[in-house]
């Protein structure tokens, strides 16, 4: 992930089985009626203390099951407010941004193009990478001050209003995740990560210090980071050689350097972005050739491909897979 933004606070989705058929019940016939005449009361009644705790209401049409393994009722059952096949349990799916006027995208895996969920137009600077937290999307930018920062953005499809610039993290940023319930944003001009609150915000877009830094031992930059269910990892820029990447723990300590995976083409030393597959459990990435040495007369210049490859943390690569188009950035939808 890629992207420096500001953090806000998440929002919670819960949502019904729309579409689901209701189910009628049948009155009991052995159930007592009342007198004709006589008026209807309404009795509170109090469940005995050994009673179970009420819980949802669920039909044998939409049961109720997270994560989603149903993928065919037409039933919302893990209540994230997606449906079937588009639901990333269904359907490997990562959230990818663009030039105005596209913006932030949803893409699922083998689908030939992605959904806009947020129109770039109404933005100075395409947004670098973008990334979900319990119901909130984060972005961020590069840029000067005050074009650069942590933005939120809705992620569900046609949101309004645009993205909000919660603050300015006060350094020039490559990358944004999510980890242990924090946001993640990585630094460019150094081998920097640093953590903030999501809820943080400051009007007018001034600085906010992060609740946590870390400096790397190792390398001058960090490209992209990205978490799986217990660790962060971060890719780390290293001049004239091959990127590198670390495993870290919630506090930001570093547990050992895995490296890139095996198996990759000779020249493809570099790693632009990574994402965690939650439904394969594994990882994707953006492989390219070695661009210019970092610090050299071209150092920053981008790149991008067209294959998304997955891989194992410390294993091998997997089969790519073609994008709908050229890609530098890659962040895990879970809504």
């Amino acid at each position: 992930m890629r992207g420096v933004t500001r953090v806000a606070a998440a929002l919670a989705v819960a949502a019904c089985c729309a579409g689901c058929p209701a189910q009628a019940v049948a009155p009991d016939d052995a159930a007592p009626q009342p007198d004709a005449g006589q008026e209807d009361v309404a009795l509170d009644v109090l469940p005995p203390d050994d009673a179970p705790p009420d819980v949802p209401e669920q039909t044998d049409a939409c049961p109720n099951e997270s994560p989603e393994n149903n993928c065919s009722d037409g039933c919302d059952n893990d209540g994230d407010g997606f449906t079937d096949l588009d639901d990333p349990d269904c359907v490997t799916a990562f959230l990818i941004t663009r030039e105005p006027p596209d913006g932030v995208l949803r893409w699922r895996v083998g689908d030939p193009g992605p959904v806009a969920l947020h129109p770039g137009s109404s933005v100075v600077r395409p947004l670098v990478d973008a990334v979900q937290l319990a119901g909130a999307g984060f972005a961020v930018r590069r840029g000067m001050a005050p074009a650069r920062g942590l933005y939120r953005f809705d992620p569900r499809p046609d949101p309004a209003p645009g993205p909000t610039l919660l603050f300015d993290v006060g350094f020039q940023a490559s990358d944004v995740c999510v980890f242990a319930g924090r946001v993640v944003v990585t630094e460019s001009g150094g081998p920097r990560l640093h953590e903030y609150d999501p809820a943080a915000t400051v009007p007018d877009g001034g600085v906010v210090a992060p609740l946590r830094s870390a400096t790397l031992t190792r390398g001058t930059l960090v490209r992209a980071c990205a978490a799986d269910a217990t660790d962060l990892f971060a890719v780390v820029g290293v001049p004239d050689q091959p990127d590198d990447i670390v495993r870290l723990d919630a506090d930001l300590n570093e547990l050992g350097w895995p490296g890139l995976p095996t198996g990759l083409a000779a020249d493809e030393k570099r790693l632009l972005d990574l994402a965690w597959d939650r439904r394969g459990s594994q990882f994707y990435g953006l492989f390219v050739k070695q661009f210019p040495p970092d610090g050299g007369p071209d150092a920053g210049t981008e790149s991008n491909t067209l294959e998304v490859t997955p891989f194992v943390m410390g294993g091998a690569v997997g089969t790519p897979v073609t994008a709908p188009f050229a890609l530098s950035t890659l962040s895990t939808f879970a809504p």
